[in-house]
């Protein structure tokens, strides 16, 4: 899990840094699906709202990946107020 862990903070850093929101808003999915297979929820939701963000940006298809990862991760982490509509 630490290697999958550095893997996907390496890939957010690099789309960051070129400012390239496809991969941001995967990246964050992929930071989301690493911390329900770990069990590590902590931070989930934040992974989940900057993966929504990034995906209004691109399109629809980007935007149904990234709400249905928000709203594993509110689920997740029982945050109601956060679950999409």
């Amino acid at each position: 899990m630490t290697e999958a862990a550095d893997s996907v903070s390496r890939a957010l850093q690099l789309a960051r840094e070129r400012g390239d929101v496809v991969s941001l808003s995967t990246g964050q999915c992929q930071a989301v699906s690493l911390a329900h297979l770990s069990g590590e929820y902590a931070g989930m939701v934040a992974h989940g709202r900057v993966a929504a963000e990034a995906a209004e940006r691109v399109g629809l298809t980007h935007e149904i990946t990234a709400y249905t990862w928000l709203g594993l991760a509110a689920i997740l982490d029982e945050d109601w107020c956060t679950v999409p509509d």
